[in-house]
């Protein structure tokens, strides 16, 4: 038995007309809570490790404590040796609430850090690790002067010893992956 190849092809088929009138094409309502964010979710990140003073910024010109790092997003200069830089990664979306409709995302992050100091290295990634894993819950974070509101981390993976920077420098990088859930604060 052979099937007609035109049997699923839709393209030549019309609604019926009802006295006249085809039905009108409804509108799309704006999805609520759908407030794109203005900065990258790495960005909140590293601001969030600036707050908890496990990272600093080396553009404020403060001087900070010898145990806060220089922190950076999305990308990592070639000095100082000890550094936390934090990408953004694929995220995750899990669909929209039952009471209003709103799209709830996770979105991911990597946090790499670099130390000339093996030891040191893997001791910084595990303490920014336990923070995001424990010490994070409904913080709220100022990157510029836009307000975000970063609920939790979820599926914070283990540290992982990626090697060393390169032969010539011998730094060693760690990594760490999770998804975060954070919202940008909209002030009527």
């Amino acid at each position: 038995m052979s099937v007609d190849p035109t049997f699923f092809d839709l393209s030549s088929f019309s609604f019926p007309v009802v006295s006249g009138v085809t039905p009108p094409v409804p509108p799309v309502p704006p999805v609520p809570g759908s407030v794109s964010l203005r900065h990258s979710p790495a960005e909140i990140v590293r601001q969030l490790l600036v707050n908890a003073l496990i990272a600093s910024d080396p553009g404020d010109g403060s001087s900070r404590p010898t145990y806060a790092w220089p922190g950076y997003a999305t990308n990592e200069p070639s000095t100082p040796d000890n550094t936390i830089t934090v990408y953004d990664t694929t995220g995750q979306s899990d669909g929209r609430t039952m009471p209003d409709g709103e799209a709830v995302s996770h979105y991911g992050v990597q946090v790499r850090v670099r130390s000339r100091v093996h030891s040191q290295g893997w001791q910084m990634a595990d303490s920014i690790r336990e923070r995001l894993t424990r010490g994070v819950y409904g913080s709220p974070v100022r990157v510029d002067s836009t307000d975000y509101l970063v609920y939790n981390f979820a599926r914070v993976g283990n540290v992982i010893p990626v090697g060393k920077d390169a032969p010539n420098t011998r730094r060693s990088l760690f990594t760490l992956n999770a998804i975060v859930a954070l919202k940008m604060v909209v002030t009527p």
